[in-house]
């Protein structure tokens, strides 16, 4: 019974593998050539889609590298932007940005007063910040309590004098009068372990319902973030302050991790902007968690924050921030406005040169080590300024190589997982493609902390013999693009009925080092392949119930009866033009009845075994019109066993498939005809000369 048992799975489970191979790949994309008549592949630049610049700093940084503007005119325009005090279109934004938050441009204006020499230029940045972010002193001489504010009538309006002067109040700069005739804020507040803070918004929202809810939510958010947050580090006050509605200013936020220098001693300061009223409710509030996460990184980070400065520092600064927002609103996701972004500039420029895009980064190091990790790597952060100290800290860190090599699996394995659960979806978009179409070779670069990716396609209906060498400290590995297949060398040969894409990494941790890959493949023949097996096939019942009798007439020890029963389910397979193939079962269960004598003369036990094969089998495949051969077994086949004797159940056996499980060796050609709508199969089983066809039918393209 045993020995026929193990013969039903394992035979099965070869039909399986004999159709495929070992790799489950995805929809594949094939490229195609870029041109393909040449002798040396030519690296062909894929345009990535364009995207805003990601924030005002990135949007300074490139006018400033284009002579546009010099940093002192690049900080004041953007602060007079903010201020209300020029229009947009003054201030040559050109499309405008992906993120509008000035915390960014603030930090570097302040610091500019600690290090900068142009006197003029830092007392109209003085100046301007002033304006920009008033006191808390000064709020409270312009505000009162919201349950003293009361209600106006319906249809009454403020006195015009008191609306003049109120909107005035920013453009003076909240002139310091002790007994001011006049309010313009109301202001809520709440506490948490402690810790005071206080929501300011204009006197005038007090009866419009489209407004106040982005005051509670911001209390709310506020209250919800410094109690998340106070798990990982020190909190302290802080207040919020709604400007007066102006549509001109093209600003969401302000909050600075640098008050600090400017006002020693206050609560950190968070400027809201009328262009939030834009976002959801969600979106709103984890913007405000975002802008308090830079207050808690100036009370706990402040040497690798301050001391850095924000431009060696952003990168971490803004990252990290919006992942920390995202663990307040776990299933808000507004991080992945810059998912793209990610995608596009990850490619080519090292992690420490984007900001925001960073949140994939930190998403992955806290699903590792969790938020008190985070906060942990971040403290290993140098604490003066240079984009170099900031790779040599990250090149420093321990196992900092099998960590950024993870990570760039789990991007482009899209097996990144967010704060509430989900996949991230992050795209990998390749921006360099090499095609071989005969004889030639390539080399494949990565910088440090670049999760550089190339694609390689070799032509259809080739066979290359393929040598990769690599080159400098790092990691290299490939797949089939556009599959899940693990991550390999490439394969010595490399054949398909079209172009085959191949998905290659260059990664590398060190420092001052470069990556290389260099593929060099030759081209050993023409390698025609039948068009007709390409599509989705579905065996029909009866072919695969013959198979299986088959199989078992020429079985057994003569000691028991073993008897196929009925089958159902099917068995499925799709052959793809890449020379990929996957095969699997969609519900096949196969009943076998094994009747054996009773022990000692007693009644005849009857065995029922339900076998249960599920999963899929995957890799490369050839078919030249009269055989297919596949690459051998793999994994991903887990056969089940429901067992019943005399109708009485025993237990369930569950049985993973592995490929050490199988000899070694090459597969065995599997004969086969095919026509337009039928696909006929013999999968060959060792020792078994005469196997029962199995017939498919088309079920797709």
């Amino acid at each position: 019974m045993k020995i026929a048992l193990f013969k039903l799975m394992s035979l099965s489970v070869i039909l399986a593998l004999a159709l495929t191979a070992c790799r489950l790949p995805g929809a594949a994309t094939p490229q195609p050539p870029s041109d393909p008549g040449a002798a040396e592949p030519t690296p062909t630049e894929v345009p990535a889609p364009e995207t805003l610049p990601t924030g005002f700093t990135d949007l300074l940084e490139a006018k400033i590298a284009s002579g546009e503007w010099t940093l002192e005119e690049g900080l004041i325009i953007l602060l007079k932007l903010f201020a209300g005090e020029i229009q947009p279109a003054e201030a040559s934004l050109g499309a405008g940005v992906l993120e509008a938050e000035g915390a960014g441009v603030l930090d570097l204006a302040i610091e500019y007063l600690l290090i900068g020499s142009d006197e003029a230029a830092k007392a109209e940045i003085t100046r301007l910040l002033n304006l920009l972010i008033p006191s808390q002193a000064a709020l409270d001489q312009y505000s009162i309590p919201a349950e003293q504010a009361g209600h106006r009538p319906p249809g009454a309006a403020a006195p015009v004098r008191q609306d003049q002067e109120c909107a005035a109040l920013w453009a003076s700069g909240f002139p310091d009068s002790r007994d001011p005739s006049f309010r313009c804020f109301m202001y809520g507040e709440g506490n948490v372990v402690g810790q005071n803070f206080r929501v300011y918004y204009p006197l005038e929202w007090r009866d419009d319902a489209r407004l106040l809810p982005y005051y509670e939510g911001t209390l709310d958010a506020a209250a919800a973030s410094l109690d998340l947050f106070r798990a990982y580090g020190e909190i302290r006050p802080i207040y919020f302050v709604f400007t007066p509605r102006d549509d001109a200013v093209n600003a969401t936020t302000l909050a600075t991790a640098m008050w600090e220098h400017f006002r020693p001693g206050e609560a950190c300061p968070v400027i809201l902007y009328p262009s939030m009223f834009a976002l959801s409710r969600l979106q709103f509030q984890q913007t405000v968690a975002h802008e308090v996460f830079h207050c808690f990184e100036a009370w706990n980070l402040r040497d690798q924050g301050i001391g850095a400065g924000y431009e060696s520092s952003k990168w971490w600064v803004e990252g990290a921030a919006e992942y920390f927002s995202n663990l307040v609103y776990p299933s808000t996701n507004y991080e992945y406005r810059f998912a793209a972004s990610f995608s596009n500039r990850s490619n080519t420029e090292p992690l420490t040169r984007m900001t925001y895009e960073n949140f994939a980064f930190f998403q992955f190091l806290g699903n590792r080590a969790g938020p008190n990790g985070v906060i942990a790597f971040l403290r290993q952060m140098p604490d003066t300024p240079g984009a170099d100290r900031q790779l040599a800290a990250l090149s420093a860190i321990p196992g900092i190589e099998d960590t950024w090599e993870q990570f760039a699996r789990a991007v482009f394995d899209r097996t990144l997982l967010d704060s509430d659960g989900s996949v991230a979806n992050i795209p990998a978009s390749v921006t360099t493609q090499f095609t071989f179409n005969e004889a030639n070779s390539a080399t494949l670069r990565g910088a440090p902390f670049v999760l550089a990716r190339h694609l390689v396609v070799f032509s259809g209906e080739k066979e290359f013999a393929v040598t990769a060498t690599s080159a400098g400290p790092g990691r290299s590995a490939a797949r089939i693009s556009g599959t899940t297949d693990a991550w390999l060398p490439l394969p010595a040969t490399i054949t398909g009925c079209g172009d085959v894409p191949y998905l290659v990494y260059t990664l590398t941790t060190t420092i001052g080092a470069e990556r290389a890959e260099t593929v060099s493949a030759a081209l050993t023949r023409d390698n025609p392949c039948d068009q007709c097996v390409i599509g989705q096939w579905r065996s029909t019942p009866e072919s695969v119930l013959g198979y299986f009798r088959s199989i078992i007439a020429q079985t057994g020890d003569g000691s028991t009866s073993v008897y196929v029963d009925e089958v159902s389910g099917a068995i499925v397979a799709e052959f793809r033009a890449d020379g990929t193939a996957i095969g699997g079962y969609d519900n096949l269960v196969v009943h076998q009845v094994v009747t054996g004598s009773g022990v000692l003369g007693g009644p005849a036990i009857e065995t029922d075994m339900f076998i249960s094969f599920s999963g899929t089998s995957t890799g490369r495949y050839t078919a030249d019109g009269t055989n297919i051969i596949g690459s051998g077994p793999g994994a991903g086949i887990v056969v089940t066993v429901d067992t019943y004797v005399n109708n009485q159940f025993m237990g369930t056996n569950t049985i993973p498939i592995r490929p050490e499980d199988f000899p070694a060796g090459a597969p065995l050609p599997t004969r086969y005809t095919c026509s337009a709508t039928t696909l006929t199969m013999w999968p060959p089983v060792t020792g078994i000369p005469d196997v029962h066809p199995i017939e498919y039918r088309r079920v797709g393209r």
